[in-house]
């Protein structure tokens, strides 16, 4: 690891590259409650990272460090932890629309980073709503909850949040995923540095004249009116399996000096030995090959057939990253980060997605991008914008098993200056506001590191972190935080203090309403199993002016019970999927002390409603037809699967052609309420007709249509 007596504060060059694949509006606020039973937790387990140190190539990277992606179980006569059970709720905005699924993974750590609860699960948009509800089973006490989203084509999410008491934890857990294009490159001629020429696969992102990134082929041509290179990885062939003929990358950069994009940073702020980092660069990278897969499995399965990789003669990977404008302050701060090589080096991490922090692979060298001669150790300047510099450091392929690189320095000051500072959110009644995600930077450069937090039970968000410069005097950073029905984050400054009292409470006042609870059942009536489609239960207000701003919903547990917060003395209708296709009546209910006919109860802001049977929507199918192939899709929103289908073909006089019978399976797609069948029509040319009937497996009858055309 780091040698303390070589520098007091390693700045974590945060430049995190995800080299591994990973796999809307709403309501106002992230509900967390105590419910019972509390569910059974997995093995506890503790995430293991061993570092392995191998030689070092040029530029160096060492120590090499083996990123442990598999935890392993603690042993068994360790304490038994005690566990409560939490409500987890979270709204997830992408980019760009998008109907394939979502993967959420919910891990639950102790104080001592062991694994106590697992929730891995996929959601969807329904009802022009993307988001989840999970019951999670945390520590009593002190722990941590990693929260990961992921979808194909998209950046992943990934927050660390930590807490004193899991009795009392609330998270607002609002998830932004970027759209991020993927770019497919063939082998090609790389100059390296030194000008030896490689024959490799490279990728390469600059700003376009809009200031969008754009991923490219780092061997085609560069289009006009882009920026400097901000990151270049070249991956020799020679590294690769001999039938690699293209690879397929999505990349994306984050400046960690931008308030908005730090944001994006995954996990916390620290290291798998538990020191604070400053992140000066971090990237997203998702590298596949031809057929899917990502580096690792690739060699993997060559070395299977046969191939070998002796890392003494396999060239190494290189990966090219600039360094920030914004960031060149922390390096005059934090300066060298290896007295033991000639140079100026800096830590380079990746992201471990199960224990929520990082893990230290080596460190790169960072060189004058004007003139590509190394920094020497000894230089404390950095005169950013107007010079420019880049890291470039040696890795192997065997490390893109993880989505996130950052250069970062690790804070190991001897007598580190801590600041502080408390926060207090709350409405404009004066109603404290629970779990809600607040994030400070510098306002005017980087004096401090980064550091995000949630409200506890109070409303009161302790805000941690150090001084880059133990000499520096500012104390003056900004806070980030959701402006609820303001739709958007909001900034406002914040002042630190040296006092353990952290100084006076500082309130910040959101426009959100008085916040109440609705509880209730749900039951299909002929007494079948809710599937994850049915689940998903929604309050939209009666009011048009308050409809997108204060909605809510939640997905019910199995057995139908569900928790959603609205707001206080608004009306609302309670809504399912189910409704709309059995046109079920309206339920209205309103948190205002009055029981209406809906509810069994209503006091102490929340509403009991009383138990809700879901009607059996009906089943359809579509058939349609073009160049002689048919295609078919059959639903059953209720997922009563095998379905029976009986349809006629009718010609442009209502003739019946010919007919087809037979049975659908529910496939393992959306949610497990659609399925297809294998049908043929040998039909001569023309428009045809289809109608018929579909029935599920409780009886229930719909139609089958469509239209086909066969030339």
């Amino acid at each position: 690891m780091f040698n303390s007596k070589k520098l007091p504060l390693y700045l974590a060059l945060a430049a995190a590259l995800p080299l591994a694949g990973c796999g809307g509006g709403g309501g106002d606020s992230a509900s967390t409650s105590d419910l019972t039973p509390t569910p059974t937790a997995e093995p506890t387990v503790a995430p293991s990272i061993a570092p392995s140190v191998e030689p070092s190539l040029e530029p160096s990277v060492e120590p090499s460090v083996a990123p442990s992606v598999t935890p392993t179980l603690a042993p068994t006569e360790e304490p038994v932890v005690a566990l409560t059970s939490r409500m987890i709720k979270g709204e997830i905005d992408l980019s760009e629309s998008s109907t394939a699924p979502t993967a959420v993974e919910l891990i639950a750590l102790d104080a001592t980073g062991n694994q106590v609860d697992k929730q891995s699960f996929e959601v969807t948009e329904n009802n022009n709503v993307l988001g989840f509800t999970r019951k999670v089973s945390l520590p009593a006490q002190a722990g941590q909850l990693v929260v990961n989203v992921s979808q194909t084509g998209f950046t992943s999410y990934s927050k660390t949040f930590d807490f004193e008491t899991g009795t009392e934890f609330d998270a607002d857990i609002r998830a932004s995923l970027e759209a991020v294009a993927q770019v497919r490159v063939p082998k090609g001629n790389a100059i390296a540095r030194s000008g030896k020429q490689l024959e490799t696969f490279s990728f390469s992102v600059r700003k376009g004249p809009q200031g969008r990134r754009l991923v490219l082929d780092g061997n085609g041509p560069i289009p006009k009116n882009v920026g400097e290179e901000e990151i270049r990885i070249d991956i020799p062939a020679a590294s690769l399996p001999a039938n690699t003929t293209e690879l397929a990358g999505r990349i994306a950069n984050y400046d960690p000096s931008s308030a908005t994009e730090a944001e994006a940073f995954p996990g916390a702020y620290r290291d798998s030995e538990g020191n604070t980092l400053v992140s000066v660069a971090f990237s997203f990278a998702e590298i596949r090959d031809q057929d899917g897969n990502d580096l690792p499995t690739a060699l993997a399965n060559a070395r299977k057939a046969g191939e070998v990789f002796p890392r003494a003669v396999t060239p190494p990977t290189i990966i090219k990253r600039a360094i920030p404008a914004g960031s060149c302050s922390a390096l005059e701060q934090l300066k060298d980060a290896n007295l033991e090589k000639a140079g100026f080096q800096i830590p380079v991490y990746t992201y471990n997605p199960n224990a929520g922090d990082w893990d230290l692979l080596g460190y790169g060298d960072v060189f004058n991008a004007a003139t590509d001669a190394a920094v020497p150790e000894t230089q404390q300047v950095f005169d950013c914008p107007t010079d420019s510099y880049y890291l470039e450091v040696e890795v192997t392929n065997d490390d893109f098993n993880r989505d996130w690189w950052n250069l970062d320095y690790p804070l190991l000051f001897d007598e580190p200056v801590k600041l502080c500072a408390n926060v207090k959110v709350q409405n404009e009644n004066g109603d404290l506001v629970r779990g809600s995600h607040v994030f400070f930077s510098d306002n005017d450069g980087r004096s401090f590191a980064e550091h995000y937090t949630t409200t506890d039970a109070n409303g009161v968000a302790k805000i941690s972190t150090t001084l880059l410069d133990p000499n520096e005097n500012d104390r003056e950073g900004v806070l980030r935080y959701w402006g609820y029905l303001d739709k958007t984050y909001l900034r406002t400054p914040v002042t630190l203090s040296s006092d353990e009292s952290c100084g006076e409470v500082q309130v910040l006042t959101v426009k959100r309403p008085d916040i109440c609870t609705v509880t209730g059942k749900i039951s299909r009536e002929n007494g079948g199993q809710l599937n994850d489609f049915l689940r998903y239960v929604y309050a939209f207000p009666t009011d048009p002016q308050a409809f997108y701003e204060q909605y809510s919903f939640a997905q019910a547990e199995t057995s139908g019970e569900f928790y959603m917060e609205v707001s206080c003395e608004l009306e609302y209708e309670f809504y399912s999927i189910s409704d709309s296709l059995s046109n079920t009546s309206e339920r209205l209910f309103n948190v205002n002390g009055v029981v209406a006919d809906t509810e069994l109860s209503d006091a102490n802001k929340a509403v009991k409603l009383k138990d809700i049977t879901l009607g059996n929507s009906a089943p359809s199918g579509m058939i349609t037809a073009s160049e002689g192939a048919v295609e078919n899709v059959f639903f059953d929103f209720d997922g009563d699967f095998p379905l029976t289908y009986q349809f006629d073909v009718l010609d442009l006089e209502s003739n019946v052609v010919t007919s087809r019978s037979g049975t659908v399976e529910a496939s393992g797609e959306n949610q497990g309420i659609s399925g297809s069948a294998n049908i043929s029509l040998d039909l001569s040319p023309g428009f045809y007709t289809i109608k018929g009937t579909v029935t599920d497996s409780l009886g229930k009858e719909g139609r089958v249509s469509g239209i086909v055309h066969k030339e």
